[in-house]
């Protein structure tokens, strides 16, 4: 992932409004999604294992799995 496309959570929601979304909302599934996800590819076992490390690392390192909602709003 390029280092420029690693931003805070607060940045990306800020980045929409300032392309005229309103009313943005976030919710943080991470904790919900992230060790289900890790667990079910570990268990695949071979390459599925090593990228379940992998994507264990970056939920460790600060990844988020988000859900962004928003409306356009009357400028868009």
């Amino acid at each position: 992932m390029p280092k420029a496309n690693m931003i805070s959570t607060e940045q990306y929601v800020r980045d929409l409004e300032g392309i005229g979304y309103v009313d943005v909302t976030m919710e943080d599934l991470t904790a919900d999604v992230f060790p289900g996800f890790v667990k079910f590819l570990r268990q695949r076992g071979g390459g599925w294992s090593i990228f379940g490390s992998v994507i264990g690392w970056y939920a460790g390192a600060g990844a988020r799995f988000v859900i962004i909602s928003g409306a356009k709003g009357n400028s868009c």
